[in-house]
């Protein structure tokens, strides 16, 4: 689901994937004549912590979240990964879902 902010800025809602046939990747992207496609390993963040949106022609992914115990110690984690958008790729067909696995995927159809 696409959320219409200022301007060209779209959000993209994260949906839960069943995950099947899902590798793990830190970022790949695909595009041909008819869809566009990114997938990203966030496996360190849940839905929550992930923004997608796009911006000024580039998808823009940022998950961050606070400090949290893990087996070595206390760690906070953040990051921001953007890809530019071929022109062709139409924005209110964008979607996103997120696998049990932990990897992102958004993609979208060419106009």
């Amino acid at each position: 689901m696409l959320t219409e902010r200022k301007g060209r800025n779209l959000e993209v809602e994260i949906s839960p994937s069943s995950g099947v046939g899902q590798q793990r990747q830190i970022s790949q992207a695909q595009c041909d004549s008819k869809t566009w496609k990114i997938s990203l390993d966030v496996s360190h963040f849940c839905a929550e912590e992930i923004v997608v949106k796009t911006n000024e022609g580039y998808l823009e992914i940022t998950g961050k979240h606070e400090e949290r115990q893990d087996e070595h110690g206390i760690i906070s984690r953040s990051f921001t990964r953007k890809y530019k958008l071929p022109a062709e790729v139409d924005l209110h067909q964008m979607s996103s879902t997120l696998s049990p696995e932990g990897i992102l995927s958004v993609d979208s159809f060419s106009v």
